[in-house]
């Protein structure tokens, strides 16, 4: 009975949708700020890793199954793979530093 004016405020918006209101709670998440960032930052990190070694692994096997007269390190995307892998190692290491940063934070 409460809940009919907001229903019927939200169905008035959304004629065509059917709309139900209801009562609940629920519980907020007990970890901090900081603590959250530093799960997200971690994810991130081992994403990051995970595409740093894709890559490897790719090279590793065309390195592998090269059978050009030419050297593999002369071939036009051999240097671009090289670049994208410092890319991703120098991001990999702005972002550890980060994570242990705000770790130092939480620790005190």
């Amino acid at each position: 009975m409460v809940f009919r004016i907001p229903c019927g405020q939200v169905q008035g918006r959304c004629p065509r949708a059917f709309t139900e209101l209801l009562i609940g709670s629920y519980e907020a998440d007990p970890r901090t700020a900081n603590e959250i960032k530093a799960k997200r930052l971690r994810d991130r990190i081992t994403n990051k890793k995970g595409k740093v070694t894709e890559i490897r692994n790719r090279m590793r096997k065309a390195r592998e199954k090269w059978n050009s007269l030419f050297p593999i390190e002369e071939d036009p995307w051999w240097s671009p793979a090289l670049a994208r892998i410092d890319e991703l190692q120098c991001e990999l290491a702005t972002m550890e530093l980060e994570y242990q940063s705000l770790l130092n934070v939480e620790t005190p």
